[in-house]
């Protein structure tokens, strides 16, 4: 199912843009961390790729989804069951990805600089970090108090959205699953802090990481007043 609520997401899309920044910083990885995997639809593409990846995510269900799916593909990735801003890995990556807004979960400013110290520790010398956020701009902006709706055959999802003071949005999401002749109903709330770049900025610099480069989105171009999602480069 949640699947089919991102299928928006292109992924091709995304990894063609990791791909331009390995290569813009004459940067060739052997070993990619995928950080907040969830259902390891990056875990996939980069794997195609010829990439050794490792899949890291909190959420038990999602990573039986990845497995599920690396099944269907005939491919064999290592899958870790763990709190990304608790990670402990045996050895470490060349490089670590965090995509689809997974910086914005983590709610609690404290654990973003926990998490990027753990980041640094678990990546080879030189080795490059890149994450996406939503902007404040687009939770504020876009999605505040709006209603969002897919409609399927088997499945129906309303998706409402709200943002306090302190910056925490909430997206009270409904499903309708068919089953048989009956839709099940499920209910879950998605929460995401909204960071300001020069936090963001703050958290790469007190973590020890050099900044290469912010994006908006997947282009090389400034990032400007209303980009959605912007994306950093850092070096270890």
């Amino acid at each position: 199912v949640y699947d089919r609520l991102t299928q928006d997401i292109d992924r091709k899309k995304i990894a063609d843009f990791i791909e331009r920044l390995f290569k813009r910083h004459d940067f060739n990885p052997v070993t990619v961390l995928d950080l907040g995997c969830g259902t390891g639809g990056f875990c996939v593409e980069m794997h195609e790729r010829g990439y050794d990846v490792i899949g890291v995510d909190i959420s038990p269900d999602m990573l039986s989804c990845a497995k599920t799916r690396m099944l269907e593909k005939g491919v064999d990735i290592l899958l870790i069951n763990q709190d990304m801003t608790e990670l402990k890995l045996n050895g470490k990556a060349d490089a670590a990805i965090c995509l689809v807004d997974g910086v914005n979960h983590i709610t609690d400013p404290r654990k973003i600089l926990k998490f990027f110290f753990h980041v640094k520790k678990f990546l080879n010398p030189g080795g490059l970090f890149i994450f996406d956020i939503n902007t404040r701009y687009k939770l504020e902006a876009v999605m505040r108090n709006n209603v969002f709706y897919n409609i399927d055959d088997d499945v129906a999802c309303i998706w409402q959205c709200g943002i306090d003071e302190s910056g925490i949005s909430e997206s009270d999401i409904t499903l309708f699953v068919k089953k048989g002749d009956l839709y099940e109903r499920f209910d879950e709330t998605i929460c995401e802090r909204a960071y300001d770049d020069i936090e963001i900025r703050k958290f790469i610099n007190d973590a020890g990481f050099e900044l290469l480069g912010v994006y908006d989105g997947t282009t090389f171009k400034e990032v400007n007043e209303k980009s959605e999602r912007v994306f950093y480069a850092c070096r270890r």
